[in-house]
């Protein structure tokens, strides 16, 4: 990519590499690049060729996987022996590539006591920013002392106020969203690549992407900006008055001809759900039907929340009875436990929420887990009925499918009657600088959770 060859002709010792999605970042560590008769070397070359050591970095070794494929099929001629349970390589020259994941504190100090020429860090957002910062100031940083090696932090943008960010401003010419920083950093370089850079994206694809998008994502996404999340509401697009008026309505209905969703999220105080139906996305034409991406793919509609027991502990017994007379007022029949009886549902009714809730551990005398009461109370299958994720989003890519579809989804409606606490979540609860929900409020967001819950798995 044209991306590689800059960062090969101006690279510095300590260098920053800021990218929007699809611009082939990852190719500058793993691969050659050829224009004409110019030939770029990737980053890794120094251990293939010259026998030094390289030290490759990502929150998990699931993002190192592609680089490490990539390495056995560019490289196989050079290779003297691949460990896949070690995660290292090692050259027929001497030189040696050790990959390490920072996922979690106890891996904080990944690296320490080795020596390395060069460090690539990749996927560098996704890196937990307590950790990163640790890792880099008390463990990687001495790792380059005796080669006087350099280091490479790849990634997308993550807010401002990051560890990252605050890498990315040391090499940086004072752009808006990166000021200079004050300090001697003549070593340090930031790059910033968009999707607009790469010459094999569609123009055209990328201004679909403009129209799915909400403002700041895109910027973001695209654009590489590092935005300022911190003190905006989570829900940021309602803060537009037409938007807020087409997403916050009135005399919404459960539509009886579509699945009814309930969406559950487990507090001691409160205890909270929401009714919500997806109905399809209706198009004029096939070429409209064919510019949905993944971000919005059906209707969205919050017809009913349940908030139960504030003041004291809660119970999910408390929820699913307030459960059991909604569906009761809506079709007139009876699911689950009632004084007079236990009615097994045949209604096209779904339970989603909290992935946290479909586990359990041996310190509980009775290991039932929370969907399973759900179900037990509401005479639901729990294999047919309940479709829950294997573990919850992260904050930050629920606040773009969230944020996108509140912008631009024109069927994503809240009936602000039905469900106040979930208006009052969408409109009060901030964000903080990584686009997580600010959890101080022990009584807020919890009906926001259960709107993204519902939306990751139905919409």
């Amino acid at each position: 990519m044209p991306a590689q060859v800059k960062i090969s002709d101006e690279a510095k010792r300590f260098n920053v590499i800021i990218t929007g999605r699809r611009v082939g970042k990852s190719e500058a560590t793993h691969s050659v690049y050829r224009q004409g008769r110019a030939v770029t070397l990737p980053l890794i070359m120094p251990a293939a060729k010259q026998g030094m050591p390289i030290g490759l970095f990502a929150e998990s070794f699931k993002d190192l996987q592609q680089i490490w494929n990539a390495i056995r099929t560019n490289f196989e001629p050079l290779i003297k022996r691949m460990d896949a349970t070690h995660h290292t390589v090692l050259f027929h020259g001497g030189g040696t590539l050790d990959f390490f994941s920072l996922a979690n504190v106890s891996r904080q100090e990944a690296g320490r006591g080795l020596k390395f020429a060069r460090i690539i860090v990749e996927e560098t957002q996704k890196i937990n920013n307590d950790i990163f910062k640790h890792w880099w100031n008390n463990a990687a940083r001495a790792t380059l002392m005796d080669y006087g090696g350099d280091a490479f932090f790849i990634g997308n943008p993550n807010g401002q106020g990051t560890f990252l960010h605050t890498l990315a401003r040391r090499g940086a010419n004072g752009e808006e969203d990166l000021p200079i920083v004050a300090g001697d950093w003549k070593s340090w370089k930031t790059f910033r690549f968009t999707t607009y850079d790469n010459p094999v994206i569609d123009l055209a694809e990328i201004e679909e992407t403009r129209q799915e998008l909400d403002l700041l994502s895109f910027q973001q996404e695209i654009f590489g900006v590092f935005v300022n999340y911190a003190g905006e509401i989570w829900c940021y697009t309602l803060k537009e008055p037409s938007i807020q008026q087409k997403v916050i309505t009135s005399g919404l209905r459960v539509n009886r001809s579509l699945p009814l969703v309930f969406s559950f999220d487990f507090n001691k105080r409160p205890m909270t759900a929401l009714a919500m139906q997806f109905p399809p996305m209706l198009f004029e034409t096939q070429q409209q039907a064919a510019t949905v991406s993944g971000l919005i793919k059906s209707g969205i509609h919050c017809i009913k929340d349940f908030v139960t027991n504030i003041q004291t502990d809660a119970s999910i017994y408390d929820t699913c009875r307030l459960v059991r007379e909604f569906v009761f007022e809506v079709y007139g029949v009876k699911i689950g436990k009632w004084p007079d009886g236990y009615f097994y549902n045949s209604l096209p009714i779904f339970v989603t929420g909290d992935a946290s809730g479909n586990s359990t551990d041996g310190r509980q005398s009775d290991p039932t887990t929370y969907y399973e009461i759900i179900c037990g109370e509401l005479g639901l299958n729990q294999i047919s009925n309940v479709r829950i994720l294997s573990s919850n989003p992260h904050h930050s890519e629920s606040y773009v499918k969230i944020n996108s579809n509140l912008a631009n989804n024109a069927n994503c409606k809240i009936d602000r009657d039905g469900c106040p606490n979930l208006v009052k979540d969408m409109l009060g609860v901030k964000s903080d600088k990584f686009r997580g929900i600010d959890k101080k409020d022990a009584l807020k967001s919890h009906l926001l959770d259960c709107f993204r819950y519902g939306v990751h798995n139905f919409a």
